[in-house]
């Protein structure tokens, strides 16, 4: 029987240092032998990637306890987000400033590995999208820790002395000082005044992260005087850095029992709380050490990083802010401050901040990722292509970032590499059913129809996932399958009724079936949902349902309304036909002699021209 309390810290200290799987599957042990605890349904949803399936785990964990409060925080924050007609903002993850992106896609939902009866919702095929492509799911963590530039921190807004607490809505206005040096946690930072050589060589081996040798210089000076703080401070956030928390919470500990004022031990001890996976401890201690020193940078930064995971853009951006108003060169709350821009839709914002962080350090890799992901959802796919190369040629092994680049090659025409890269994305994660869909669209526009219907099916293999069908029952459409085309449409409309493109395929496909009054049913939901979802073709489709109902006048409206997107034959052929039903007889003439002017390639509208041909010989006499 596995000691839950035990395991909870044990997948919290996992999903701090970025390991999201192994918590994963770690908490799937525990649920096997304990479905009914809140506790570990609520961390789980730390560690699935798409909003659904984090809702799902908190709903469930509420259901466990109501009373919940880490839970409710949670999915009130996700109920903040983005809807999925726009870009997830990017995901971070608690890890190392120095750390880079952890590609993690929840590959298989953990209930179904569970294979748990009674467990009836399904995570991983809650996916819902109600637009044509699958957008960017941009999984950016972004630094953290970094002693004295660490990790999360504060459900209480913090003391901000005269720090400002606002910062302008332009990056490149950023004027704002504060009466703290730039990187100096205090006035007179402690141990300044330590003589001992093994205790200046050891902050220099700490600050150079040679962690073990300050660790042993540490441990010399602390033989020789066991009743100085700094030591201990510094020694146990090099244990942290080397992942032995535990030795560094005692070392924190015994520092603070020697100067209880010691505000980067308290920041240090919440490090080791985080590690710990004792979320509340870590918080109070972050709270404590900005209420003796509010001027720590790091802190700050770190509580950015904390409301960033639990969805609070909003405070997140304003603790970054504050970061960088301290500290102007931190590079990485730059590009933390980015991703909360980003949550907030901000993507012009977004874009600065990360060009600023990558202006103090070219190597700050994740902020790369960061102004890509902005500059695709500006639809500024070209640069974005370029920031995404940058970003893995430094990640190469990141599923998640080939596959944003395959959107951003998508989204630009670039058909042919984006099916490289979400091959890539492929290789590195089979099971991203994401790069399956946009790998198939991909296909689809390149009119290989074959290879797209075979990654939808692929994709569908995870489970009924919306997207899938909206597509690959589009492909079917552009094969003639109407049949095929109305079924997969249906089944996504049953799984996600607000879908809009799933409404425009069955508009068409209805209609070349004739089930005409369907087709016009169908057109409407779809311009409710998101008009001009289908643009020219879908009005044209209602044009000729209403035509084939008798109703000319709306036909005649429709077809007006499809030329107003742009002049092309088959529009003029088909409302020169509704204009001699009309008995508008010189537009009828008018209209397909117009049709007739517009056809350069004969072999290509054979029937409409002879038609055509035949209509304007009768209309003539």
């Amino acid at each position: 029987m596995m000691d839950e309390k035990k395991t909870l810290r044990q997948a919290a200290a996992l999903l701090k240092k970025g390991e999201k799987e192994d918590a994963r599957q770690l908490l799937i042990s525990l649920l096997k032998e304990n479905p009914n605890s809140a506790d570990t349904w609520w961390l789980l949803s730390y560690t699935v990637s798409k909003k659904e399936q984090q809702t799902d785990c908190l709903k469930r964990a509420l259901r466990l306890n109501a009373e919940h409060k880490r839970a409710h925080a949670r999915l009130a924050s996700l109920n903040n987000k983005p809807s999925p007609e726009t870009p997830n903002p990017p995901q971070k993850k608690k890890q190392k400033i120095r750390g880079g992106i952890i590609a993690i896609v929840a590959v298989v939902f953990c209930l179904g590995i569970l294979g748990i009866g009674y467990f009836a919702f399904n995570i991983m095929n809650a996916t819902k999208v109600d637009v044509p492509l699958p957008t960017p799911t941009g999984v950016f963590p972004t630094n953290t820790p970094s002693p004295p530039q660490s990790l999360p921190p504060t459900w209480i807004p913090m003391p901000v002395a005269t720090i400002p607490t606002s910062m302008p809505s332009e990056d490149n206005s950023l004027t704002d000082t504060s009466t703290f040096q730039p990187g100096d946690p205090t006035a007179t930072p402690l141990g300044t005044n330590i003589t001992d050589s093994n205790f200046i060589e050891g902050k220099k081996a700490y600050d150079a992260g040679s962690y073990e040798d300050a660790i042993t210089l540490m441990s010399a000076v602390i033989k020789s005087n066991p009743n100085l703080a700094p030591p201990y401070r510094y020694r146990g956030t090099a244990y942290w850095y080397l992942g032995d928390c535990v030795s560094g919470l005692e070392d924190h500990e015994k520092a603070l029992s020697i100067n209880p004022d010691y505000a980067e031990s308290w920041a240090g001890r919440g490090l080791t709380h985080s590690c710990l996976g004792n979320f509340e401890q870590e918080l109070e201690d972050f709270q404590k050490a900005l209420s003796l020193d509010p001027s720590l940078a790091f802190v700050h930064h770190n509580l950015g990083v904390h409301y960033y995971d639990i969805g609070d853009y909003e405070r997140s951006l304003e603790e970054y802010s504050l970061s960088v108003a301290i500290d102007p060169n931190r590079a990485g709350a730059w590009s933390g401050r980015s991703e909360a821009l980003a949550g907030l839709g901000r993507y012009k914002e977004c874009i600065s901040s990360a060009t600023r962080a990558l202006e103090i350090n070219p190597e700050e890799w994740i902020a790369y990722g960061d102004r890509a992901y902005c500059k695709t959802s500006m639809e500024l796919h070209a640069t974005a292509i370029e920031d995404y190369k940058k970003y893995i040629s430094n990640n190469e092994s990141d599923a998640i970032g080939w596959y944003n680049l395959g959107i951003a090659q998508r989204k630009s025409g670039n058909s042919q590499d984006a099916i490289f890269s979400n091959t890539k994305a492929l290789e590195l994660e089979p099971s991203y059913h994401e790069a399956y869909i946009n790998r198939g669209y991909a296909f689809f526009t390149l009119g290989k129809f074959t290879e797209a219907l075979n990654d939808y099916d692929a994709a569908l293999q995870f489970g009924d996932i919306p997207l899938a069908y909206t597509n690959r029952g589009e492909t079917y459409l552009e094969m003639g399958k109407f049949n095929e085309a109305i079924a997969d449409n249906e089944k996504a409309l049953s799984l996600y009724p607000i879908n809009a493109k799933a409404y425009c395929v069955l508009s068409r496909a209805y209609f070349e079936v004739g089930r005409y009054q369907d087709s016009l049913n169908a057109a409407l939901s779809s311009n409710q949902i998101a008009p001009d979802c289908g643009g020219q073709k879908l009005v044209e489709t209602q044009a000729r349902a209403y035509y084939a109902l008798g109703n000319y006048e709306q036909a005649l409206f429709h077809i007006n309304e499809a030329l107003n997107y742009g002049s092309y034959a088959l529009g003029y052929y088909y409302r020169g036909i509704i204009n001699e039903a009309a008995a508008n007889k010189t537009e009828a003439i008018h209209d397909l002699e117009q049709f007739l002017a517009f056809v350069t390639d004969k072999n290509e509208w054979k029937d409409e021209i002879a038609d055509a041909t035949v209509r304007l010989a009768r209309l003539k006499q």
